[in-house]
């Protein structure tokens, strides 16, 4: 995990096949994770792991990169799983998006690029 306190952002990025996982650690009430950051041009799926005690907001700035769920609050010590759909990419082009989670009273985002491969 990575620290980081309520005014110093985590921001992480995932490049090539197969890249692992990237996570946050804001304090001991708001951990994040996502399993893959990175896409072949037939797209797929990973999963973003929050376990929060304060509300949380999730975001995409691409259109073909989809979340579950995009809100939610205290998950009672749970992590819950929201599902990131990367669409299939036609072009030849490589692209990519930015996943941000903001939460609670955090001043800076948790963020990571997420890389798909052109076809």
């Amino acid at each position: 995990m990575t620290g980081c306190d309520k005014d110093s952002p985590t921001s992480q990025s995932g490049s090539g096949s197969g890249s692992g996982g990237v996570s946050a650690h804001f304090n001991e009430d708001v951990r994040i994770g996502i399993g893959s950051s990175s896409f072949t041009s037939a797209g797929g799926t990973t999963t973003l792991k929050i376990n929060s005690n304060v509300s949380w907001t999730a975001s995409l700035t691409e259109s073909w990169c989809k979340l579950s769920q995009t809100s939610g609050g205290d998950t009672g010590g749970k992590t819950i799983e929201i599902t990131v759909t990367c669409e299939a990419n036609t072009s030849s082009a490589d692209r990519s998006c930015t996943l941000t989670v903001k939460a609670g009273v955090f001043t800076n985002p948790w963020t990571v690029t997420i890389k798909q491969s052109g076809k």
